[in-house]
């Protein structure tokens, strides 16, 4: 059966999960600047490619011939529906030279999907005996009974930054995470159930533990489904507040000397001579969403032209437009790398 292209809702589904620098830095054919989110939607993975280091798209495919005669994107059917059924995935046969490589220059990976998925059978390890809680341990028990619905990848994937600082993602929910507002799993909102059951909210109770426990004996919702208009209107604040906190995190930031911009800038395709210039709300190599998805296009057409590309960017997310004497920090993108944050002036 003919295979239909990618559509926007399967880019941004899997655009949380690719991991673009693996991607690049083992398909050294699509260049640095190349797309990676887009190549492998559209054609990287019907050539075997994998989009992570723990996933393993020709081998999912193998084990799932159902999906494959279907002509599904393997990674885009485990996100929406194979983790739900239960299907395994492996690691991809380039994780272990990736991640070697990637320690020859001292970037350790701190932490490890594979812990998160199933062991390639011929490697299966001997687990650890688990430890022995004492009997009647309040937090045993609550880590007990949350494991079972805890979303691990949904948890890394939504919060990229316990990822990043190698933390137990099921400890920081229990500790931390459901404090901050940080949800379990894409069925149950910390937020939304605290705003319905404030009785929940004033008892200090982890929310998901309350609801897994007796909420849902109770017939209580584990969200609500309003839509992202209700999230919005829920969490605007005064636009004072919001030009205020904009003004604190500009002026927090460090700003760099003319001379490493002046140097950053020496480093060109065309000596300066046939410059790109495109503005944004923010750094589109360190963010997702339509604009900086266009911009990575672009970004990728300029370099394939050999054009040098010069990119600028609040420092800051600003609400509104600018008074005199409001701090200005600019971010500056050249030819794909961020090359630090300058004054206007500069």
């Amino acid at each position: 059966m003919a295979v239909k292209a990618p559509s926007d809702e399967v880019q941004r589904v899997i655009c949380l999960a690719l991991d673009a620098a693996f991607y690049r830095t083992v398909y050294e054919d699509i260049g640095e600047a190349g797309d990676a989110l887009r190549h492998y939607a559209f054609e990287g993975w019907r050539e075997g490619r994998d989009p992570a280091p723990w996933f393993s798209a020709r081998r999912y495919l193998a084990a799932n011939p159902d999906i494959a005669k279907a002509g599904w994107e393997p990674l885009h059917h485990y996100l929406t529906r194979g983790r739900f059924e239960g299907r395994d995935v492996y690691p991809s046969d380039h994780a272990h030279g990736y991640f070697a490589r990637r320690l020859q220059r001292g970037e350790a990976a701190s932490w490890s999907a594979e812990a998160l998925i199933a062991p390639l059978p011929a490697q299966a390890p001997v687990p650890a005996p688990a430890p022995v809680a004492p009997a009647g341990d309040p937090a045993a028990e609550d880590r007990a009974l949350v494991a079972k619905a805890f979303d691990a990848a949904f948890y890394l994937g939504t919060n990229p930054d316990i990822g990043a600082a190698g933390v137990d993602p099921l400890a920081h929910f229990l500790v931390t995470g459901w404090r901050e507002g940080r949800d379990p799993s894409p069925r149950f909102s910390v937020r939304d159930y605290l705003e319905t059951y404030p009785d929940i909210a004033q008892a200090g109770i982890n929310p998901f533990v309350h609801y897994l426990r007796t909420g849902r004996i109770e017939g209580r919702a584990p969200r609500h489904d309003l839509g992202f208009r209700y999230e919005i209107l829920a969490t605007l604040v005064p636009i004072e507040e919001r030009v205020a906190r904009a003004a604190a995190a500009s002026a927090g930031v460090k700003r760099g000397a003319a001379s490493a911009l002046a140097q950053a800038l020496a480093v060109s395709r065309t000596g300066l001579k046939d410059l790109h210039i495109t503005l944004s709300h923010d750094d589109y190599t360190a963010n997702l969403g339509g604009v900086q998805l266009c911009l990575q296009r672009e970004a990728a057409r300029i370099a394939g032209l050999g054009r040098d590309h010069l990119h600028i960017h609040p420092a800051a997310a600003w609400p509104v437009v600018r008074t005199r004497g409001e701090p200005g920090v600019l971010g500056v993108v050249w030819n794909g790398e961020p090359v630090g944050f300058y004054s206007a002036a500069t």
